[in-house]
């Protein structure tokens, strides 16, 4: 992920980027409510954990100079 995010900042990439199929987490699968669409299912816990991911990734990106 790391060197993806190098390479998007690198070519100024500046469009979306979406956590499409986030896995399920033990959080995720531990609520009554959960309801896995696919298979590794996914929830919100997942959903956060991936933004968050990908967040930090992107601003050690942006911090090495890209």
């Amino acid at each position: 992920m790391y060197a993806v995010m190098k390479e998007l900042v690198r070519q100024k990439y500046s469009r979306l980027i979406y956590p499409e199929h986030p896995r399920a987490l033990d959080y995720d699968r531990e609520r009554t409510d959960f309801r896995p669409y696919y298979p590794g299912g996914g929830g919100y816990a997942g959903f956060a954990y991936n933004v968050g991911y990908t967040t930090a990734m992107l601003q050690a990106a942006l911090s090495s100079g890209g």
